[in-house]
């Protein structure tokens, strides 16, 4: 029994606590600008729906104002649907527990102290750019590969279809030979 606590009390020395303090992990979510990516992340959401009803809308030949009418239209519950999601004060609780559950105090602090300090400030303000750039790179990656993958899935399906086709194999119990 004695060993039994020596090992537990090891344990717990040798990990941080989880579930750093809720007003800890609030000041993380304020200091990481969180709020503002939500909001820039529904923006990018409602800007890419319009782009893609204006592109419909020349692939249909439909004229510019009779598009831009229907499109204001089409996206007034697009919008909706995105402020309800985005809504901040809605989820900003959620946020708190996901940081507070997944971070110690100390880890919370220490990312309060590096993204509060300039170097960190930087970094929150070169990072959608970074995550943009990165984004075009993976794209760029996968379109150069796309066209080898499917190829692949398609031998890959046909080899499926060849053998779900065939016969099974008559099989040789143990020790016998087939005769």
């Amino acid at each position: 029994m004695r060993l039994l606590v020596i090992l537990l009390i090891a344990l717990l020395a040798a990990h941080p606590v989880l579930a750093a303090d809720p007003q800890r992990a609030e000041r993380m979510i304020e200091v990481l600008r969180i709020q503002q990516t939500m909001a820039q992340m529904r923006n990018t959401v409602v800007a890419n729906a319009s782009k893609n009803i204006l592109d419909e809308c020349k692939r249909d030949q439909i004229s510019d104002e009779q598009c831009r009418t229907n499109a204001a239209t089409l996206m007034q519950p697009i919008e909706r649907a995105m402020d309800e999601a985005m809504n901040w004060d809605a989820i900003k609780d959620d946020f708190i527990k996901i940081y507070a559950a997944a971070l110690s105090d100390r880890e919370v602090d220490a990312a309060v102290a590096f993204y509060s300090s300039p170097e960190g400030q930087a970094l929150l303000d070169k990072l959608p750019a970074l995550t943009r750039a990165g984004s075009e790179l993976g794209q760029k990656r996968m379109s150069a590969v796309m066209p080898r993958l499917q190829e692949e899935l398609r031998a890959a399906a046909k080899t499926l279809k060849d053998n779900a086709a065939a016969p099974p194999a008559a099989t040789i119990p143990p020790g016998g030979s087939g005769h």
